[in-house]
């Protein structure tokens, strides 16, 4: 009878898998904090391109107002501080995700390495149990031919 398969570096592979999926989850929520600085940097131009906008439509409509003019160039003024702070947290968040990726392939990398060490015992267990059943197999082969054959002599004896 074939022995079961073991494959003495399960608790290394599963820790190995664990540390894989933990680095997935944090590219993943990298990939989040990116996204959600691209939303944020995407609603400040849209901010300024209708202060720019609303700053256009009141000078059409007649006698040019200083007051409003200065508040759109504040405001303006402050939506443009507003962007290159969220620009900086972009290059921030982006530069995080990178070496987030970089650890992400590293894990890969070191899972791979024990599945496919896994692999190839579990191939190599394979074989055993084949060359075992082979074996098996042609002794009560041989086993039945010897049978009919002294059956066959006392037969004719």
């Amino acid at each position: 009878m074939a022995k079961r398969f073991r494959f003495r570096l399960d608790v290394v592979e599963r820790v190995r898998r664990q540390d894989y999926d933990r680095q997935r989850r944090k590219v993943a929520e990298a990939v989040r904090a990116v996204r959600q600085i691209d939303e944020h940097v995407a609603r400040i131009n849209e901010q300024i391109r209708r202060s720019v906008a609303d700053a256009i439509a009141g000078q059409r409509d007649g006698a040019l107002d200083l007051a409003q003019v200065r508040s759109h160039e504040i405001h303006r003024g402050w939506l443009s501080r507003q962007l290159a702070n969220a620009e900086l947290a972009r290059q921030d968040r982006e530069r995080t995700l990178t070496i987030e990726r970089g650890e992400l392939a590293e894990a890969t990398k070191r899972l791979r390495v024990i599945e496919k060490l896994h692999e190839k015992q579990w191939q190599r267990h394979l074989r055993e149990v084949g060359r075992e059943e082979q074996m098996m197999s042609d002794e009560m082969a041989l086993t039945r031919f010897l049978r009919v054959s002294t059956d066959a002599n006392r037969s004719a004896g």
